[in-house]
C-alpha cells in the first residue's frame, strides 16, 4: 500500500492541489460572488494570454501551426473575457451599463473560442501566416468592440428581472453544437496530434460544452448555475494549460519538436523499406548474375559453333576455288585440243585435196597408158 501511495505521489498532490483550489473558489464565491467569478476570468486571461505568448514565440522554430492559431485566438478570447470581467455586475467599471453588457461579451468570446477550435483542426496539417491571422482577428475584435460599445446593436442577452434572452440560449447550443464539431473533428486528426495533447485538449471542449449547457438555466447572474458554469470553465482553461503552455515548457521535445519525432519516425519506415528494396535488389542481382552466366555460356557455344562453321566456310571456298580452278586448267585444255583438233583437220583437208589431185594425176596417168598400150 505504501508503495503504491510513493509511486503515485505526483498525482495524489495534483489531485490534493486541484480539491484544494476548488474549496478556495467555494469559499471566494461565499464571501463575494465578484471575487469568484474574477478570480476565474483572471485565471482565464493569464491562460489565454499565455498560449498567445507561447505559441506566437515559438513559431519560428514549430510546426504545430493549429497551436499557433489557438494562440492568436485566444488572445483575442483572453482580451474579450477581460472586458467581460470588468463589465460584470458589482465591478463599476462601466456604470452606465447593466447585466446585459457582460453577457454579451460573454457569448461574443465563446463564439469566437469555439468556431476558433474548429477552424484550428484545418491547421493541423497546413501551413499558418500567422501575422495575416493576428491581423484578421484584432480587426474582428475592434469590429465586435465598436458594434457592442459605441453602435449597440449587438443582439440583447439578458433582461433585468427576465434573465436570458432566446438569442443568448439559442447561442449557447449553437456554441455547442461547433464544439462537438470540433471535438470529432480533433478525433479525426487524432493520429497528427500528441496523445496526451489531443486527450487535454478535447477534454477541455468538453467541459467548456459543459459550462454552455448550464449557462442557458440562470436567471439571476449571482445564481448556482451560473457558479457552476464558472467551476467548469476553470477546469476547462486549467486543462488548455496542461495541453499547450505546460506541456510546451516542460516537454517541449514532444510538442515542439514533434516534427523532429515525425521525421525521425519517416526516417525509420523509409530505412526499413529500403533493406527490404535492398534486399530484392539483392536477389535480382543474384538473379541476374545467373543468366548473365548463362549467357556467356551461350555465347561462348554460339561463338564455337560460328567459328566451326566460319572454318567450314572456308574449306568449302577453299575446295570451290579448287574446282573453279580445275575446270579453268580443263576449259584452257579443251580450247587447245579443240585448235589441234582444227590444224588437224585443216591438214586432213590438205591431205585431201593432195590425195584427190594424186588421184587424179594417177588416172590421167594410167589414161595415158592406156592409149600408149592400145596403140
Amino acid at each position: 500500500m505504501s508503495k503504491y501511495f510513493f509511486s503515485n505521489t505526483p498525482k495524489i498532490s495534483k489531485l490534493i492541489l486541484g480539491i484544494l483550489v476548488l474549496f478556495l473558489l467555494y469559499l471566494s464565491s461565499l464571501y463575494s460572488f465578484t471575487l469568484f467569478h474574477s478570480i476565474v476570468e483572471i485565471f482565464s486571461v493569464i491562460i489565454a494570454c499565455g498560449i498567445f505568448m507561447i505559441a506566437w514565440n515559438s513559431r519560428s522554430f514549430s510546426d504545430n501551426n493549429y497551436i499557433l492559431f489557438l494562440g492568436i485566438s485566444y488572445l483575442l478570447v483572453g482580451m474579450i473575457d477581460l472586458f467581460h470581467m470588468l463589465a460584470y455586475k458589482g465591478m463599476g467599471v462601466f456604470p452606465n451599463y447593466d447585466a446585459n453588457l457582460p453577457t454579451q461579451l460573454w457569448i461574443l468570446a465563446r463564439y469566437i473560442e469555439s468556431i476558433s477550435l474548429l477552424l484550428s483542426t484545418f491547421y493541423i496539417k497546413k501551413k499558418l501566416n500567422p501575422v495575416f491571422f493576428l491581423f484578421v482577428y484584432m480587426l474582428i475584435g475592434a469590429a465586435f468592440f465598436l458594434i457592442i460599445f459605441y453602435w449597440k446593436v449587438f443582439p440583447n442577452c439578458y433582461v433585468e428581472g427576465t434573465g436570458l434572452t432566446y438569442f443568448k440560449k439559442i447561442s449557447e447550443y449553437a456554441i455547442c453544437l461547433f464544439l462537438l464539431i470540433s471535438v470529432i473533428m480533433f478525433k479525426k486528426n487524432s493520429i497528427h496530434l500528441e496523445s496526451l495533447t489531443y486527450t487535454l485538449v478535447t477534454s477541455s471542449i468538453v467541459l467548456t460544452m459543459l459550462a454552455e449547457l448550464v449557462f442557458t438555466f440562470y436567471v439571476k447572474v449571482y445564481d448556482i448555475p451560473n457558479s457552476i458554469g464558472h467551476y467548469f470553465k476553470f477546469a476547462s482553461f486549467y486543462l488548455i494549460y496542461l495541453a499547450i503552455i505546460q506541456n510546451s515548457l516542460v516537454n517541449p521535445y514532444q510538442l515542439l519538436f514533434r516534427k523532429l519525432k515525425k521525421h525521425e519516425e519517416f526516417l525509420e519506415t523509409k530505412n526499413i523499406e529500403l533493406r527490404y528494396e535492398n534486399a530484392e535488389r539483392i536477389v535480382a542481382e543474384d538473379k541476374v548474375s545467373k543468366i548473365n552466366l548463362n549467357l556467356l555460356d551461350v555465347q561462348e557455344k554460339l561463338e564455337n559453333k560460328v567459328a566451326a562453321s566460319e572454318k567450314r566456310r572456308r574449306d568449302a571456298i577453299e575446295k570451290l576455288s579448287r574446282v573453279i580452278l580445275s575446270k579453268s586448267d580443263l576449259a584452257q585444255s579443251h580450247a587447245k585440243l579443240i585448235t589441234k583438233l582444227k590444224i588437224i583437220e585443216i591438214e586432213n583437208q590438205e591431205l585431201k585435196k593432195q590425195l584427190t589431185y594424186y588421184f587424179e594425176a594417177l588416172e590421167q596417168a594410167n589414161e595415158e597408158m592406156n592409149m600408149i598400150i592400145g596403140k
